[in-house]
């Protein structure tokens, strides 16, 4: 059974921020609407990294 296509989205390490993000120090955090994983973004970074590796 294929992965529905949201999930195939993440898996290939695209995930999309949901509405609701929080902005503390430059730092801009938000779940995935997708899978659900914590994302965080810097000020001078374009593109959202998995923060639930960082810990």
């Amino acid at each position: 059974m294929p992965a529905s296509p949201s999930i195939a989205t993440c898996l290939a390490t695209r995930h999309r921020p949901g509405r609701k993000q929080s902005d503390v120090g430059g730092v801009r955090r938000a779940r995935c609407v997708c899978c659900g994983m914590q994302l965080m973004r810097t000020a001078i970074s374009r593109r959202w990294i998995i923060a639930d590796q960082l810990g």
